[in-house]
């Protein structure tokens, strides 16, 4: 396809959560598809007792010890889970002695695609949990994965979504989007949720204003979003969804009951901080139907390919964008 593979490993963390097993299946299977190989890190963080003064009676090295039995067997865990899905994958498993966040972002400067489960073994699926830090601050898509969703075949060939923003900066997650839907042999639906008229539609006549031109100029805007990635993945089925809806997270949380993967951008808000993600991409991996994959905007997907002469039309159904507001 003209564009360099993904690295050589797909990593996934396992820390022996529900969560976690999920996402070394998920792990397992996007690797199979890709070709890759899987690397499972499990982590034992050395506590601040560690290192008792000599002569000292501390329980410190006995609790560093429990914890790398206990990570030991969470990744020989994960590992069996693997292969158990996957049975001719190679499997490879790390222990560290490092928070998992730190370890998995690290990894990531490397791997083509981390995977985590959206809760890790003390529950928390907030802001600052692992699955948040990892997604917000890897170099590589991380995809986020719940042990509710499904995981069989069938999901694998559902729709890839992709949300499209009225900023444009969304190439990253669009380009990978494309590559996704294409290892998987899936549709992708490209949707961007509206509520304001869209820039270039010019004066707006209030006697002579129909809502059927402004969802046109709308589609004509995503379609210009997607002109040159569908040049290169021509054989990729592409939906265009222009939503009209006040809240973008109702919207694509609708669409990701229909999806097997939803892709977002990485990029925040610059009322967020550094290395925390926005409310969309924070509400969909908490919430979503489905596993979502955030996706920096820096990296080799940052810069769409240049546009060809294809065009890309909507396959017609009735969640088409020139029809009137679907209810997803």
């Amino acid at each position: 396809m003209g564009r360099k593979p993904l690295g050589p490993w797909v990593v996934a963390g396992a820390d022996g959560s529900a969560d976690a097993l999920a996402a070394v299946e998920v792990a397992a299977a996007e690797a199979e598809m890709r070709g890759l190989r899987l690397r499972v890190i499990a982590t034992s963080p050395r506590p601040a007792s560690a290192c008792p003064a000599p002569g000292s009676d501390s329980n410190g090295r006995v609790g560093v010890l429990a914890a790398r039995v206990g990570a030991n067997l969470a990744a020989a865990r994960a590992a069996s889970c693997a292969h158990r899905v996957r049975p001719n994958l190679t499997v490879r498993t790390m222990v560290v002695a490092t928070d998992l966040a730190e370890a998995l972002i690290r990894e990531s400067r490397t791997a083509g695609l981390v995977v985590v489960g959206g809760r890790n073994s003390g529950g928390d699926a907030g802001p600052g949990s692992v699955c948040a830090h990892v997604a917000a601050r890897a170099h590589c898509p991380t995809v986020v994965v719940s042990s509710t969703m499904d995981r069989t075949d069938a999901a694998y060939r559902a729709p890839v979504v992709v949300g499209v923003s009225a900023a444009g900066s969304d190439q990253a997650a669009i380009g990978f989007a494309f590559e996704e839907a294409q290892v998987r042999g899936s549709p992708l639906w490209a949707v961007h949720v509206w509520w304001q008229l869209p820039a270039g539609v010019g004066c707006v006549d209030p006697f002579g204003y129909t809502l059927r031109e402004t969802w046109a100029a709308v589609d004509r805007r995503l379609a210009g979003a997607l002109a040159g990635w569908a040049g290169r993945y021509p054989q990729v089925p592409v939906r265009r969804l222009a939503l009209y809806d006040t809240d973008r997270v109702r919207a694509l949380l609708r669409v990701s009951e229909h999806a097997g993967l939803v892709v977002l951008d990485a990029s925040r808000p610059a009322t967020h901080g550094v290395g925390s993600l926005g409310t969309v991409a924070d509400e969909l991996i908490r919430r979503a139907g489905c596993p979502v994959c955030v996706v920096p905007a820096a990296g080799r997907w940052s810069t769409p390919p240049k546009q060809r002469q294809r065009r890309v039309p909507a396959v017609p159904s009735t969640l088409s964008s020139n029809a009137p507001p679907p209810r997803v």
